[in-house]
């Protein structure tokens, strides 16, 4: 017979005790006593509950955390995920937990997760890779995946990733691009017809510098407009360039 038992002490805290007796049987079947134990437990019930207290208190931290967070074991293997995992693949905990990349993506998408983790297995140096996950509704999201490695005191390895998402980000950042091509389109076509009109302009105050001849006021008056119309047109000119500042990567160029 074995049970558990526990005490008030007089400093107030409690005594836990594990009891253990045996009956003492005679040969003709009687119990004639028993043989008692009593061992002080308190101290293993106590590191129990810290344990807890710890676990709990460590899920509530990762919990915590916006973004989806994960631990794998060797075999690829999710053993640790958080609610913001969760939500992001629509399955529950008990569903991920035990589970590879293999059951969630398609072959090829989990190929190169396979090998992404493989080599942060083999490695141990911290990675960020931009990967495409595609959530419990079917939409694709753009996230950067951080992976590092967990080692244990008993020497396992584990991989522990941290998803965020930068869809949101990808998106603004493709239209940006697509307003500012449209820009760019809208200014070439109405730069070349302001250099059209000034090319035009200087065309016929040529002709007038001709027909002025011998009237030095107006020559003077017609150079000062020439020179007014060259600088229109090297400023409108220096925007062809303007306009791809910050916009193409730098490079080297040829002097």
């Amino acid at each position: 017979i074995t049970a558990e038992s526990k005490k008030q002490l007089p400093d107030g805290t409690t005594q836990y005790l594990w009891i253990t007796a045996t009956p003492l049987i005679s040969p003709t079947g009687e119990i004639f006593g028993a043989i008692e134990s009593i061992r002080d437990v308190t101290h293993q019930k106590t590191a129990q509950k810290a344990l807890r207290d710890a676990k709990k208190y460590l899920d509530a931290i990762i919990n915590s955390i916006a973004d989806p967070v994960y631990v794998k074991d060797r075999e690829h293997r999710w053993v640790l995920v958080n609610n913001a995992c969760c939500n992001l693949f629509g399955k529950t905990r008990e569903e991920l937990l035990g589970i590879s990349e293999y059951d969630l993506y398609p072959a090829v998408v989990a190929d190169q997760i396979h090998v992404s983790d493989e080599k942060v297995f083999e490695t141990g140096k911290v990675t960020e890779n931009e990967e495409e996950i595609i959530d419990a509704s079917g939409r694709v999201h753009t996230n950067i995946s951080k992976k590092t490695i967990y080692v244990n005191l008993s020497g396992a390895r584990f991989l522990v990733g941290v998803i965020r998402d930068i869809t949101e980000r990808k998106d603004m950042e493709k239209a940006l691009r697509l307003a500012n091509e449209k820009l760019n389109i809208l200014s070439s076509i109405t730069r070349h017809d302001i250099l059209n009109s000034l090319t035009a302009l200087l065309g016929y105050l040529e002709f007038s510098t001709d027909l002025v001849q011998g009237n030095d006021v107006l020559a003077e008056y017609l150079k000062k407009e020439r020179s007014i119309a060259e600088a229109i047109r090297h400023q409108i000119e220096f925007t062809k360039f303007y306009q791809d500042i910050g916009v193409k990567a730098p490079g080297w160029q040829n002097v």
